[in-house]
């Protein structure tokens, strides 16, 4: 068993579907499976997913905040959960996520060797398990399983930065943490990697595929709106210089109170 023991992964949660309950359970239970390591969700939902009935594992915590926006913020809920952690290496997982045990060592390894501020252990390549097949999985997911799937994988006209990052705890919270300006989903995860890149911090990928959990996709009027002002956002810090960047960092409420709002 993988010992990451010295990793958190924060997982944000939003369970607006059954499909995203049942995905997280899968995600969970082959992570705790395959490694010896810490979680914590965080869950914003308008109702409490009870995990801990699911899921019969130690090291893992999970906290509730009803949900009193119009869309799922994701970057706060990252944010609420790396506050509490104390481990040197923070990892953002996502709630629909599978990769396999190889790609979590060498990315485990990047971070202790200090080669990089974030690693991103997948070389943007995704593949989508459908909703349909994900009820055919198996209870024990193997690496040769994973890379046995023949699903279509994603080429380069799109690039991920999201759904399994790898940081240095400390580069986390020196960036500025999760943006959470940027609401709802979409843009949040390039809008971190481009500022980690304007401020010089190191960043990395590794092989293989990220593979998917496929579910309902929030198709809402409002997240179209959200996801319109995110990329704004995104844009902005693109074209924004380094020093304007870190003035703006020491502004931003959340990076002040961030302790405070540990559960």
């Amino acid at each position: 068993m993988l010992d990451l023991r010295d990793c958190t992964f924060v997982i944000p949660f939003g369970n607006n579907h059954s499909h995203r309950e049942r995905n997280i359970v899968i995600s969970l239970q082959h992570l705790f499976q395959q490694c010896r390591t810490r979680v914590i969700v965080v869950e914003i939902s308008k109702r409490h997913t009870l995990l801990q009935k699911q899921l019969s594992v130690d090291l893992f915590t999970h906290i509730f905040f009803p949900q009193r926006e119009e869309l799922f913020h994701r970057t706060r809920a990252i944010n609420i959960g790396a506050a509490m952690v104390k481990t040197p290496y923070l990892v953002i997982f996502d709630a629909d996520t599978l990769v396999t045990i190889k790609q979590l060592k060498e990315a485990a390894k990047l971070m202790r060797e200090e080669k990089a501020s974030l690693v991103i252990p997948y070389d943007n390549r995704v593949m989508y398990i459908p909703s349909e097949e994900v009820e055919k999985l198996p209870k024990r997911i193997t690496d040769a399983y994973l890379t046995s799937l023949s699903y279509p994988v994603t080429d380069d006209h799109y690039i991920f930065n999201g759904g399994i990052n790898f940081f240095q705890t400390k580069d986390f919270f020196s960036v500025g943490m999760m943006n959470e300006y940027l609401q709802g989903g979409g843009y949040e995860d390039d809008e971190l990697f481009m500022r980690m890149l304007k401020l010089s911090y190191p960043v990395l990928r590794t092989k293989g595929t990220y593979y998917h959990l496929s579910h309902r996709v929030y198709k809402k009027k409002v997240h179209h709106q959200y996801r319109e002002k995110n990329k704004t956002i995104y844009y902005r810090t693109m074209v924004t210089n380094p020093d304007d960047i870190r003035r703006q960092v020491k502004k931003w409420p959340w990076v002040k109170d961030v302790f405070s709002r540990i559960v």
